[in-house]
């Protein structure tokens, strides 16, 4: 019914319009001349007009229909509205009237009859019109309604205008013939003019007024084109901004995946598609790229299957600036391959009781420099907007952006799973963060065991300047000294630069039985190799180097790993992945039982990484991985991706998820370990 009836009325309302004639077909329906009422619609109108049936016309009617249209054309060049009341500037350009000469004006040619129907077509509509009408001739008009008045001299024009202009609206309302009429008398031709008449020149200067300065052409082009230039400039410098950051601006836009700002120069914010793609490691990117195509697989299965539970975690590191630490850049690429794995194993379309996982990648700035900026202005309101979204995991690195980062989360309610970060009291900033790895605390047990095993007789930390923003080394070289107790400790710091320090050899005193802990950053451990080894002939002289957890990033990649200049200097480091790695050549060629009493989730993980190593042939060879051992980082992550995986499948309800967990009182306890 209602169909029907909008056919109807939207028929009946179209089938009298022609399309774009509206305004013209209005106006002539309006106008009175031809009488247009006694046509049913504008195209009857029009063809009555026609030459066929002009015979059935009033000739005096038609005429003065062309007169009329003839005015309205001009009354709309110089109209200085537009519709709603926006002003026109062609219209306010216009300040002169259109002038018309007529020369040798009689009754025969047409020239007197033209002057009556405008006259007369003025005084019937009313309109006003722009049109002035210079004529010339050697004879008066025919007869008018009234005498028409004397003419008067040329010398006296200005006064025979104004006495016109006086009597006009009284002879316009009585609809006189002449009311429009100024008749001025010319003398005759003569070398010489009068003295009255070059009075009368020069008192009057021709020529139109000049239209106000915002009609006048380019003006207002100019005025608009500097507003914009003005209003588009901070636009313009973010644009440029965003591009020096490698970082998307109009894309991100587009997909309600990507939000980025320019933090320090460098692109922070979150994306789940190939819109916006963090730092410049080839390998790094390529990591990136495969979670997104998962995501994109994981997204098309639960439209396929919306009962299958789809749930989301968001990954976040420091992503970007690495390019003079691709050691860094490898080690969260492996971290990102280890969530491949997962998602791989969990987009398998026949296995509907498998949630599917998005990952949401979110980059922190290099050593999480802009983790609180990130996590208060963009994860958080991400996160509550989607339920959907189970936490927070990855950190990256124990710095004290990172430690604000973990406690915004917690006064929000968003679970934090930190996948390597050791620095000791993390979980007091939130109740519901927890960590896969122990904390430093551990660490300093291990290296006091150790140093006890082969009974070293001293031990001397190597650090950086204890800064309290970096609490991994602070804490560290704090409980070292603590498990040390009963064994000579000597610490030994550098300020500026690794290479500042003294080389061991540089002691006569043979030195080989005692231990040196490198505590710090992987980004200078290769420098304090080179500044140990200086100065040692023979490597058996050297101590025995021991190394944090940190240099994990070092090892995983394969250019520092394999410099000429450290060749042959043994080092042990803390790994925080002993199955995967363990697993040996085993587990890089996906044979299963590369570990004995692995179980069947190290052989999922193996032959997983071996399928995941195809893609990453492709790169360049010192960006691929080389290690005869999967990544440690590689099994942090895809443990870590299972640990929310298993609460989802925990849950009441497949694919109905909490808002948010509880914010106080409870604690995450480890439901599987590595």
């Amino acid at each position: 019914m209602l169909w029907w009836l909008l056919r109807y009325f939207g028929f009946r309302w179209s089938r009298h319009r022609v399309p774009g004639l509206g305004r013209e077909s209005r106006w002539f329906m309006r106008q009175p001349f031809m009488v247009p009422r006694h046509s049913a619609d504008f195209l009857g109108f029009a063809e009555r007009l026609t030459r066929d049936r002009l015979g059935s016309e009033n000739p005096e009617q038609l005429k003065k229909l062309l007169v009329h249209a003839f005015l309205q054309d001009l009354r709309e060049a110089y109209r200085r509205r537009k519709l709603r009341g926006l002003p026109r500037r062609r219209g306010r350009r216009r300040t002169a009237y259109v002038t018309v000469l007529l020369d040798n004006v009689t009754e025969a040619n047409g020239g007197w009859e033209l002057l009556r129907l405008i006259n007369e077509v003025r005084n019937e509509t009313g309109a006003l019109d722009p049109l002035l009408i210079i004529t010339a001739s050697d004879e008066r008009p025919p007869p008018v309604a009234e005498p028409a008045a004397g003419a008067e001299p040329a010398a006296r024009a200005t006064r025979a205008w104004s006495s016109w202009k006086h009597r006009l609206p009284g002879r316009w309302q009585m609809l006189a013939g002449d009311a429009r009429y100024l008749f001025i008398d010319l003398p005759k031709p003569s070398a010489a003019i009068t003295p009255e008449d070059a009075g009368v020149w020069e008192d009057r200067q021709a020529g139109p007024v000049a239209p106000p300065w915002i009609a006048r052409r380019g003006v207002l082009e100019l005025a608009v084109a500097a507003l914009l230039v003005v209003s588009l400039a901070p636009t313009a410098v973010k644009v440029d901004e965003y591009r020096g950051a490698h970082c998307s601006f109009f894309r991100a836009g587009l997909s309600s995946g990507v939000a980025t700002k320019v933090v320090d120069g460098q692109c922070v914010g979150y994306s789940d598609n190939a819109r916006q793609i963090f730092g410049e490691n080839e390998r790094l990117r390529q990591a990136q790229l495969l979670v997104f195509a998962e995501n994109a697989k994981a997204e098309e299965l639960h439209r396929a299957n919306p009962g299958r539970a789809y749930v989301s975690v968001v990954y976040r590191a420091g992503l970007t600036n690495n390019e003079h630490s691709p050691a860094t850049a490898h080690a969260v690429a492996e971290e990102l391959e280890g969530v491949v794995i997962r998602q791989r194993e969990q987009n398998d379309p026949s296995a509907s009781v498998k949630p599917l996982l998005r990952v949401v990648v979110a980059n922190c700035g290099t050593g999480m420099s802009a983790a609180d900026v990130v996590t208060r202005d963009m994860l958080v309101p991400l996160i509550e907007g989607d339920p959907g979204i189970l936490g927070v995991l990855g950190f990256d690195r124990s710095v004290a952006q990172t430690e604000q980062a973990i406690a915004e989360l917690g006064a929000h309610g968003i679970p934090a799973l930190g996948t390597t970060l050791t620095a000791v009291g993390l979980a007091d900033r939130s109740p519901l963060y927890f960590q896969l790895v122990p904390d430093n605390t551990q660490q300093a047990e291990l290296l006091a065991g150790y140093t006890r095993y082969v009974g070293a007789p001293k031990v001397t930390i190597y650090h950086p300047p204890l800064d309290p923003g970096n609490s991994y080394v602070s804490t560290l070289v704090e409980v070292v000294r603590q498990r040390l107790a009963g064994i000579e400790v000597a610490s030994q710091g550098w300020t500026t630069s690794v290479g500042s320090l003294p080389s061991p050899c540089r002691d006569p005193a043979r030195r080989s039985r005692e231990i040196v802990f490198y505590a710090g950053r992987e980004t200078e451990f290769g420098d304090f190799l080179r500044t140990v080894r200086s100065n040692c002939a023979e490597p058996r002289k050297l101590p025995r180097i021991v190394a944090d957890d940190a240099v994990s990033r070092f090892v995983a990649h394969a250019p520092d790993r394999n410099r000429s200049e450290l060749n042959g200097i043994p080092v042990s480091y803390v790994g925080m992945g002993s199955p995967v790695v363990l697993g040996g050549q085993a587990c890089v060629d996906g044979r299963p039982g590369a570990l004995p009493g692995g179980g069947p989730a190290l052989d999922a993980f193996c032959a997983g990484y071996a399928d995941l190593l195809r893609d990453l042939r492709r790169l360049p060879p010192e960006e691929a991985p080389t290690t005869p051992w999967a990544g440690e980082r590689v099994g942090g992550l895809y443990d870590a991706a299972a640990f929310f995986l298993d609460a989802a499948r925990r849950l009441p309800v497949l694919g109905v998820l909490p808002v948010r967990w509880p914010r106080t009182g409870r604690r995450w306890r480890s439901s599987s370990a590595r």
